[in-house]
């Protein structure tokens, strides 16, 4: 899969761009219009098991560590064009999945480190 967000400040549109590799299927979606001059201050990616990030899910532990998925090629793009992975100067932070919700929990589910410039980055089944 290619996922594609950009934000046009002089229109005042974001576009969305989905392309599914295998299939060769593409879906573009250019209709949310937040208004011109908008700011973006975060940026997520990753894995949700859920309706959404705060959200439980039943899970069972594989016998050992899984690899779930690989996210590659991840830019991060400022207004005056300049563009790196998430090892830049941007605030990144890994978000765990564990068993009751907290720091305290069992780890179920966990990013390993940024590589490649960091644009890249592996999601986990812990066992």
């Amino acid at each position: 899969m290619t996922l594609g967000i950009s934000y046009d400040r002089s229109t005042g549109r974001d576009t969305f761009f989905v392309d599914d590799n295998t299939a060769m299927v593409a879906l573009s979606y250019h209709g949310c219009a937040p208004g011109t001059g908008q700011n973006y201050r975060q940026a997520r990616v990753g894995a949700e098991f859920a309706a959404d990030p705060w959200s439980t899910f039943t899970y069972t532990a594989p016998a050992a560590e899984t690899h779930l998925v690989t996210f590659r090629n991840n830019f991060l793009v400022t207004y005056s064009g300049h563009h790196s992975g998430f090892s830049s100067w941007w605030t990144h932070h890994k978000i765990l999945a564990t068993s009751n919700g907290t720091s305290a929990g069992i780890i179920e589910v966990r990013p390993h480190n940024v590589f490649k410039l960091g644009a890249n980055f592996g999601v986990y089944f812990e066992h």
